[in-house]
């Protein structure tokens, strides 16, 4: 399954775009407060990344324009616990020098559509830096509902971060 416009194509991640993910990631793990960690993911744990996304209740998806990967959304395990296998839990990133151009909504799109096809999952959930507006505002846009929020449980760049959880049945 992929969607191909023009210019842009959203598909399964191939390992040739391990790469690419990776620098989109680490980008945000350095310079921005998208996610909590706060060392760079080595290729090796990018590989694994991959690899943890390939069922099609994992999946990893790219957004491709002009041949090149600029953002990435993967739908992961929620918990360990049995009685979540449904739930699943979000994650989306935009290259820094693609941001604003539609590629989030078109990717978030794509992936609930996905997600409502699958017999297999009945939840999507995100967990999303509070101080994130922009993706707060993403997916409140996209019919998320905030569920809660929890201050001050991370700290980056010496300060302190809430998450905001979000969820959307489907």
């Amino acid at each position: 399954m992929f969607l191909y416009y023009h210019n842009f194509m959203i598909r399964h991640a191939r390992f040739t775009d391990i790469v690419a993910i990776n620098d989109i990631y680490n980008y945000e793990v350095i310079n921005g407060i998208a996610t909590f960690d706060t060392e760079k993911r080595s290729f090796l744990k990018a590989v694994s990344f991959y690899f943890n996304h390939r069922s099609l209740v994992h999946p990893l998806f790219v957004y491709e324009s002009n041949h090149r990967v600029v953002g990435f959304c993967s739908l992961s395990l929620y918990r360990e616990k049995s009685a979540f296998r449904s739930t699943v839990e979000i994650s989306l990133y935009v290259h820094k020098d693609h941001r604003n151009e539609g590629i989030g909504s078109s990717l978030l799109s794509y992936v609930i559509d996905y997600a409502k096809k699958s017999s297999e999952i009945t939840n999507i959930v995100s967990v999303i830096t509070s101080e994130n507006e922009s993706s707060i505002k993403l997916f409140s846009k996209a019919g998320f509902i905030n569920s809660g929020i929890i201050d001050k449980c991370g700290k980056k760049f010496n300060r302190d971060l809430g998450i905001t959880n979000m969820y959307l049945l489907v």
